[in-house]
């Protein structure tokens, strides 16, 4: 298991999905794993298959309120990630201009 935890943060993510394969193949109800998945999945901005895994674990075990305000956090992350990606190259534009007594005149950007 040390070795599941330690290669996201070598940067070796596809190896360490392979790895994760194999436990939830040895044991699929394996909810720490699936987590560790989840989080890999992020890590990779594969928001949508993340959000699956925790859906499903949430699904399974809806009285565990860590998994439900993991979920919900994640969803939050997720929706800004998005709101970003589809922002990129275009957060520069000015979206109002507004004049002020200490400035002059400010342009506001998104």
């Amino acid at each position: 298991m040390a070795a599941l935890v330690r290669h996201p943060r070598e940067g070796k993510l596809q190896e360490a999905e392979e790895l994760f394969n194999k436990s939830l193949q040895i044991d699929p109800n394996n909810a720490a794993v699936r987590l560790a998945l989840a989080d890999l999945f992020v890590k990779q901005n594969r928001l949508d298959e993340a959000q699956q895994i925790l859906q499903n674990l949430v699904d399974k075990d809806p009285a565990n309120s860590g998994l439900r305000f993991y979920l919900g956090e994640f969803s939050w992350r997720a929706a800004a990630a998005r709101r970003r990606r589809t922002n990129t190259g275009s957060c520069l534009r000015p979206i109002r201009s507004a004049t002020t007594p200490a400035t002059g005149s400010t342009t506001f950007y998104c």
